[in-house]
């Protein structure tokens, strides 16, 4: 599971700017954990596709995640005493989280023009 929280600090008093830069974040964080998911399901060891159909994500708020609902998602991320790992989650998560931060400024210069 990838879980991502975006925290702003700002000294802006405004209500209607604080909205747009919450909206901004919003939206930069999702074009993120779309693409981290979209890398997640690709990358997802497949021998049924039970788990690559598993994946899926939600966002409230500046909160997102990423997850499998198969019930061993995790274990294929990590190891089990008979199983080497076979990490999708990480590898993904390290290969996009990078471009958060301009995500949302992409999405504030959409706002700001």
């Amino acid at each position: 599971m990838v879980e991502v929280t975006v925290k702003i600090k700002t000294n802006i008093h405004t209500a209607e700017v604080m909205a747009m830069v919450n909206k901004a974040a919003s939206e930069g964080l999702l074009d993120t954990t779309a693409k981290i998911a979209e890398d997640v399901v690709r990358d997802s060891p497949v021998k049924w596709g039970t788990n690559r159909r598993s994946i899926d994500y939600w966002l409230r708020k500046l909160k997102a995640k990423i997850f499998s609902t198969s019930g061993y998602g995790g274990w294929l991320e990590v190891e089990t005493r008979k199983m080497a790992a076979r990490p999708y989650f990480h590898p993904a998560a390290l290969r996009h989280l990078p471009q958060l931060a301009s995500n949302i400024a992409k999405r504030l210069r959409v706002f700001g023009g």
